[in-house]
């Protein structure tokens, strides 16, 4: 596992494998999931930013698109929670996943099941290297 980290690591690789210097990667916009919380003991806090459930409808949950202020604020909300809180809008229970869409990205579809949970939004340092097909995100699930 360690050499695979490694590998793994931008800081590690040639320099000729990219097209610019690391920068951290800062998405201009954010799908947000939803999906129903069926524990009526957890505690909750109010969903802040619109009807997350009024959007399209993936395998991963209802999709809705942040962009501007309404994107800083969610990631300073998750930053501000932490992993595994319940939020609710207009009374209904929810579990939100919030992932930075890619650049090549559009809108909800194709991004299913790459999220982080809506504790943890933050940024992941890439580099600009050339591109060896279509990107993926890695799914990762912080709870």
């Amino acid at each position: 596992m360690s050499a695979f980290r490694e590998r793994a690591d931008p800081s590690r690789w040639p320099a000729n494998v990219f097209l610019g210097p690391t920068r951290p990667y800062r998405a201009s916009r954010l799908a947000v999931f939803a999906r129903p919380w069926p524990d009526a003991s957890t505690a909750t806090r109010s969903w802040p930013l619109g009807n997350p459930s009024a959007g399209t409808e993936t395998p991963e949950g209802t999709c809705t698109i942040l962009a501007g202020a309404r994107l800083t604020r969610a990631e300073r909300l998750a930053t501000e929670v932490g992993p595994g809180v319940v939020w609710t809008y207009a009374g209904t229970r929810l579990q939100l996943t919030l992932r930075p869409l890619l650049p090549h990205e559009q809108g909800c579809g194709g991004s299913e099941g790459h999220g982080l949970s809506a504790g943890s939004a933050g940024g992941a340092t890439v580099g600009r290297a050339r591109p060896r097909g279509r990107a993926r995100a890695v799914p990762v699930r912080i709870s």
